[in-house]
């Protein structure tokens, strides 16, 4: 099982995730992207998910990152952002016996507020895993103040639980280095389902709430700073409408200045008669404890 870290804070956020994929015992795959970044006029968050790394779709296999941000595309085009319609497609979508455990979760700023949102049928209200998959997935909200680490997917060993209550309080305000503490933690909890090598994508608040930049980079523990995913690998992304894919091609394929050649695939493309996204004012500022769980939480 994968392992997504996500950390918060006023000022920016940070979600790491390995690349590995395997059917349980068997490595099949050690560069998937298991990260989505999402910059449009209300939302500036990143997404990772654990579960199957692929879903079937109409009658097509898709990779499971992809088929989410079509479908959040395909809302923003249509004005609204329901994270309850998301969950009912999930409950409709045909699992592998032994394969329904699935969350999707995200952190950034909703209207420039700091926030989390869990579409999930592993997890509590209380964010403990079930034993069990629910039968129905639900949607989990909270907003927050503070610094927050919050963790799906693997166990964290113990280490890396000691690395992150070691080097929060210390080290949030210096960006590259809690990219480090992530991905150190994520190498701490390494297994057969836990690659060492982590992907991780920032994004920097911004007071305006008009800039939806994200950095993203490739973090292995030990070596001296990140690697550019321009020549490495791209997250998929949704901006206003649009859903793309970014592929690199490997390292037997450069261009002229010598980097991977990355190609992109448009999954969605906005309509230009969308409308405007607003959010509903009341009920939205969740406390933290208690998180909220519903089945209709949207954003207009």
């Amino acid at each position: 099982m994968t392992l997504v870290l996500f950390f918060g804070c006023s000022d920016y956020v940070a979600v790491a995730a390995d690349r590995r994929i395997t059917d349980g015992r068997t490595l099949i795959e050690s560069d998937r992207t298991k990260l989505m970044t999402w910059g449009s006029d209300l939302f500036k968050m990143i997404w990772g998910f654990t579960g199957p790394a692929s879903v079937l779709h109409e009658r097509k296999s898709k990779p499971t990152l992809e088929w989410f941000a079509e479908r959040v595309a395909q809302q923003e085009n249509a004005g609204l952002i329901d994270f309850g319609q998301l969950a009912e497609e999930l409950d409709s979508l045909p699992f592998s016996p032994g394969h329904e455990r699935l969350t999707l979760m995200g952190i950034g700023y909703i209207k420039n507020a700091p926030h989390w949102l869990r579409i999930t049928n592993m997890y509590d209200d209380n964010g403990q895993m079930l034993s069990a998959p629910r039968e129905k997935f639900v949607v989990q909200a909270c907003a927050f103040e503070g610094e927050i680490v919050e963790a799906i997917g693997g166990n964290l060993t113990r280490p890396a639980r000691r690395l992150i209550q070691n080097s929060i309080s210390r080290l949030y305000r210096n960006r590259v280095a809690m990219q480090q503490v992530l991905a150190g933690a994520i190498e701490r909890s390494m297994s057969v389902g836990i690659g060492d090598e982590a992907l991780v994508a920032l994004h920097e608040r911004d007071p305006t709430g008009t800039d939806a930049g994200f950095a993203c980079n490739l973090v292995t523990p030990g070596r001296r700073g990140p690697v550019p995913l321009s020549q490495q690998a791209m997250p998929v992304f949704v901006s206003n409408g649009w859903a793309v894919a970014m592929r690199h091609q490997g390292p037997e394929h450069v261009d002229e200045g010598g980097g991977w050649v990355v190609t992109c695939e448009n999954l969605v493309m906005p309509r230009p008669q969308a409308e405007s996204a607003t959010l509903p004012d009341a009920g939205r500022d969740v406390a933290r404890p208690p998180m909220a769980r519903t089945r209709s939480w949207s954003v207009r």
